[in-house]
């Protein structure tokens, strides 16, 4: 749980940082794509996703995979597609070239 969390935060500190939008539903200021940014497209899910899995591991019952799922599926069937849509609107060809190098998830 605590690397999910230290991982979501990291991401997060890279927005501020580069002093970039973090907000899903404003457009893109800046395409990421260095420090974990260069591993995952989306480190701060990642890192919820792995901190839900540890309380999971944590808790030792069913009831909890299934928030860790439908977390994982809303976020990668609709939060990660509607970002997706807005930086390919903003970056073009140069979110499709860094797309194909950095996987979604891991």
């Amino acid at each position: 749980m605590i690397f999910g969390i230290a991982l979501s935060f990291a991401g997060s500190k890279k927005f501020k940082e580069e002093d970039t939008n973090i907000d899903t539903f404003k457009n893109p200021d800046k395409l990421l794509t260095d420090g974990l940014f260069k591993y995952s497209r989306n480190p701060m899910y990642l890192g919820f996703a792995v901190a839900l899995l540890g309380l999971v591991i944590v808790l030792s019952t069913i009831t909890p995979c299934f928030f860790f799922l439908l977390f994982v599926l809303i976020t990668d069937k609709w939060y990660i597609k509607f970002e997706e849509t807005k930086l390919i609107e903003h970056f073009g060809d140069q979110f499709f070239e860094y797309k194909s190098k950095v996987r979604r998830w891991i």
